[in-house]
């Protein structure tokens, strides 16, 4: 199935701008300012469309789930830095609880199949339910480690439970023209979105410090953050494509859950520390690749 697709793209490029800020630990606004530049050049195509939905709340919704990924991005480069690229993609964990149950809430059709108690529904959430209870097994045992990130997560899981739910009401059901259009469009206004939010979180920053925001700024202006909005943009693009194209949204989300095991066997090649569980990312990937059995 096409979303499937879409969803190991998004799981490829989350892995790699999760991990992104673990070594050079640059300052998140800075970053994110300039590295959606290119992300915006990425989809600017969208500008030779000739037919844009007319409808306004479109844009509404466009520009809601610009300023949340801000928040969620913001909150990515600052975990990866303080602590590594596995922690800060933990907020996925909730934001997969949360979109599931809030897409069980408000979608009829989903509801249906509960109420019917089909088995595709009744394995389903045993799934979602056994991999985010496994995803606590694989935290950090550090007690005070996990009261730096946890609250953080939780906060950041709500907000890209929102931006989802939001896109998965928007965009058009089906691998089609008008898809590609719209994630086109929607690409191209999410991240004028998320320069234009950081731009104005730079200058009240810069008139509550007085630090010059472009003083040192040329660590930032370089193909690694060129690369960096082309990753952005490609997991945009792919992302709200999966969303768009999933049975219940959530269930991108599961399959993203699977980037901590990934990251433990790439810490574990670099020998970087990360005391994570395996056993416990091992049951989370099964419990995606049963999901995907079962929704192909």
């Amino acid at each position: 199935m096409a979303w499937i697709l879409f969803a190991l793209g998004t799981l490829g490029a989350q892995f790699l701008v999760a991990n992104w800020n673990r070594g050079q630990k640059l300052e998140p606004l800075r970053l994110n300012f300039w590295r959606s530049i290119p992300a915006i050049i990425c989809f600017s195509p969208a500008l030779l469309l000739p037919n844009w939905p007319t409808d306004s709340d479109f844009y509404v919704a466009c520009i809601i789930i610009g300023i949340c990924s801000t928040f969620a991005q913001l909150a990515t480069f600052h975990l990866s830095a303080k602590y590594n690229g596995r922690i800060s993609l933990i907020s996925t964990n909730f934001a997969m609880l949360f979109t599931y149950l809030t897409w069980i809430i408000i979608d009829p059709e989903t509801q249906t199949k509960y109420i019917q108690l089909q088995p595709s529904a009744i394995m389903s959430a045993a799934l979602i339910i056994t991999a985010f209870g496994a995803s606590f097994f694989m935290r950090q045992k550090n007690k005070q480690e996990k009261e730096g990130y946890l609250l953080l997560s939780i906060v950041i899981g709500v907000i890209i439970t929102i931006a989802t739910v939001v896109a998965k009401k928007m965009l058009p059901e089906g691998l089609n023209k008008d898809l590609n259009q719209q994630l086109l469009i929607l690409g191209f206004i999410i991240f004028l979105s998320q320069w234009t939010f950081t731009s104005l979180l730079v200058i009240s920053k810069r008139i509550r410090t007085g630090i010059p925001f472009f003083k040192s700024s040329e660590k930032y202006l370089s193909i690694r953050t060129v690369i960096l909005g082309f990753l952005g943009a490609l997991n945009c693009f792919t992302s709200w494509g999966a969303v768009a194209l999933a049975p219940n949204p959530a269930f991108v989300n599961a399959i993203v859950m699977t980037a901590p095991l990934l990251f433990l066997i790439y810490h574990k090649i670099l020998k970087v520390k990360d005391n994570a569980n395996p056993i416990a990312g091992t049951i989370v990937v099964l419990c995606a690749m049963l999901l995907v059995a079962i929704q192909s």
